[in-house]
Order: structure tokens, then sequence, then C-alpha cells
């Protein structure tokens, strides 16, 4: 998160925000990091239906992780919920993305690769692309396919 609380900061863009939605053991030194910057904002953790609103006011889904998300959830619901994703190199995350062709990924620790790629989702608002990718493709993670999927898994 502080990787990307940095990167967004370096953004020259007044009219753009930063929701971060979430808990951890970093709180404390996250809001310092935020505090200086009034276009980041800290929500907190949220209820399911509170952070479905919380995407349905957003235009893009950043998904920073920087240790190996082993299915990445968040990338899924963020695509459910019509947002292109951007991405960390991590664990299944470029999977899901490649896979509902949703969003971006960037490299973590690449020198300004997840500053190019949001520049490239400020500068270029045009989503089109991702939704319709995101619309033919997003039904492969419905609860039903992931289970008919596990269970012929395990039956083998």
């Amino acid at each position: 998160i502080f990787n990307l609380v940095s990167t967004f900061k370096e953004l020259p863009y007044p009219a753009i925000s930063l929701q971060i939605v979430g808990k951890g053991k970093d709180t404390e030194r996250l809001l310092r990091e935020i505090k200086d910057d009034n276009r980041i904002s800290y929500l907190g953790f949220k209820k399911t239906e509170d952070l479905y609103k919380i995407y349905q006011h957003s235009d893009v889904l950043l998904v920073p992780s920087e240790w190996d998300e082993p299915f990445g959830r968040v990338v899924i619901e963020g695509n459910a919920n019509g947002l292109p994703v951007i991405g960390s190199n991590r664990g299944g995350i470029p999977e899901i993305i490649q896979t509902t062709e949703g969003g971006e990924i960037f490299e973590n620790g690449a020198d300004n690769n997840l500053f190019n790629v949001m520049k490239k989702f400020i500068e270029d608002t045009d989503y089109n692309t991702y939704y319709d990718k995101i619309l033919k493709n997003i039904d492969i993670y419905t609860i039903e396919k992931q289970s008919a999927k596990f269970s012929r898994l395990y039956s083998k």
C-alpha cells in the first residue's frame, strides 16, 4: 500500500482521488503517509454491501499486492462490479486479469511501472474495451463454474 501511496502522490493531477479500503497492521503509518495529500482518503474496513457501493462510484480498482495472492478474489469482485483493475504481477492476480482481459498488470518494483499504468488510465478514460471484455469473460469466475472446476480436479 505504501508503494501505491507514494506513486499516487507523484501523479500531477489535482482532480483524481484515491480511496483506500481495508485494514492492516500499519494503519497509523498509512494515516501519517496520506495526511499531506487531500486527494487520498482511508475508508477502513467495509462490509460487502458498502464495498460494492464504493466500487459503483469508482473508475478503476488498484490491487497493489506485494505478496503472492493465491487467488486474488478482490480482482474478480472489481471486474464483476464493472471496474477495470490495475493489479500487481504477484500470485494469481495476473492470471485473473489475463483471463478476464479486464485490466492491466504492473510489475512490482520496476521503475515507474505502476506510475505509467496509472497515468495511462488517467489520460485515457475510455474504458469500453475493458468493459466489453469483462462482460464477455467474467462468468468463468461464477461460484457455480468454480465449484464444478474444483470438483473435477478433486475427482482426478
